[in-house]
């Protein structure tokens, strides 16, 4: 063998060596099997109703192995209060459209404000994807009352769409008293009927043509309410329309709760005068009955607004709930779309005036 041979043998030999490393050596890339969890997980998540077009947060980085790599991803999400964690864990545990990636071991943690689900996916013990589940914990409960509807559906679509419980006080036997009840509630919110009461100084105030009056009989009072709850269907609760003086009266309290009672509703008194018998009476005729807290929009000012429903979350901090009532305007339901993603990330609570009665830690009377 000549010298030529033996180069020709070294570099082939070298050549080949150098081949087989590199075939040893080269990373298969995993990345589709990633893309393809992340493609299941946001389906899953959205047939839970999660917001997957903005999640909390998005990692990406390269992760890699023996002869193996990918593109590894870790989003974060922040789940709606009213959906189950443990009804997302069972549909990633059961969804086999995963395979060949497994789901490692989940993580479940709690903090003081929230709960967190960690689900971890592995193909070939390469981490490809992770997702972390956050579900704030309920801080408190608040209850939003809008009042004055049935002139007009003006702003009736604005408020369907703010996306959270609403409680409908609809004056009766208005041009669209019977069909914004019907309206919104087939769209799962809460109607009550705006009850106009007499005021102090009524001769001040424009009032309501089928005002109660503390000087009616029972019969003429009795057949108001009848007529005004039937104009409103699918009651669920009463409150007051002014009524600073028809709620100082024991008669005309009287008359109105015996209704109340044999229709199985509840009554919201408005509290437009410190001197209200209502919580009395409503204890000894033994029905449901609220109170409101706070006026959202008293003042029409939009600074205001924002100071009340602040206010209104303070007092639902201190005391686990909070009722508040606005008005069937347009600033008012602007303003309430402002402030949901914030008192939401803060762990509060917007629900009808009726869930109140299915907790125990509610009082129904004052």
């Amino acid at each position: 063998m000549n010298k030529k041979q033996l180069s020709s043998i070294i570099t082939f030999g070298v050549i080949a060596v150098i081949v087989i490393t590199i075939f040893i050596l080269r990373k298969t890339d995993y990345s589709h099997f990633t893309f393809k969890c992340d493609k299941i997980a946001y389906d899953i998540l959205l047939e839970h109703g999660v917001n997957t077009e903005a999640p909390l947060k998005t990692t990406h980085q390269r992760v890699s192995g023996f002869r193996k790599e990918a593109q590894s991803i870790e989003k974060e999400f922040l789940l709606p209060r009213k959906q189950s964690l443990a009804e997302i864990k069972n549909a990633f545990l059961t969804n086999t459209a995963f395979e060949p990636v497994r789901l490692g071991k989940i993580q479940k943690k709690q903090t003081k404000k929230e709960h967190i689900l960690i689900l971890d996916f592995f193909y070939k013990n390469l981490k490809l994807y992770r997702l972390i589940l956050r579900q704030k914990i309920v801080l408190a409960d608040i209850a939003l009352v809008i009042d004055d509807w049935g002139y007009s559906n003006k702003v009736l679509r604005k408020s369907l769409k703010l996306g959270i419980p609403l409680t409908y006080a609809i004056l009766p036997r208005l041009p669209y008293s019977a069909r914004i009840a019907r309206r919104v509630s087939s769209s799962g919110h809460e109607v009550i009927l705006h009850l106009p009461l007499e005021p102090h100084n009524a001769q001040r105030h424009p009032l309501e043509k089928n005002t109660i009056f503390t000087s009616m009989s029972k019969e003429e009072i009795e057949n108001i309410i009848k007529d005004d709850m039937a104009s409103v269907p699918n009651l669920k609760g009463i409150n007051n329309h002014m009524g600073s003086k028809a709620t100082e009266s024991e008669y005309v309290l009287n008359i109105l709760f015996e209704q109340i009672k044999k229709n199985g509703l509840y009554f919201l008194d408005s509290y437009t005068s410190n001197e209200t018998l209502a919580p009395q009476v409503a204890l000894q005729k033994e029905i449901s009955f609220f109170k409101r807290d706070v006026f959202i929009d008293n003042v029409s000012s939009k600074d205001h607004i924002k100071r009340q429903l602040i206010k209104a979350k303070n007092i639902a901090a201190k005391k686990g709930s909070v009722i508040a009532i606005g008005h069937a305007k347009e600033l008012t339901i602007n303003t309430i779309k402002e402030i949901i993603p914030e008192f939401e990330r803060e762990g509060f609570r917007f629900v009808h005036l009726s869930d109140f009665l299915k907790n125990t830690k509610y009082s129904t009377t004052e």
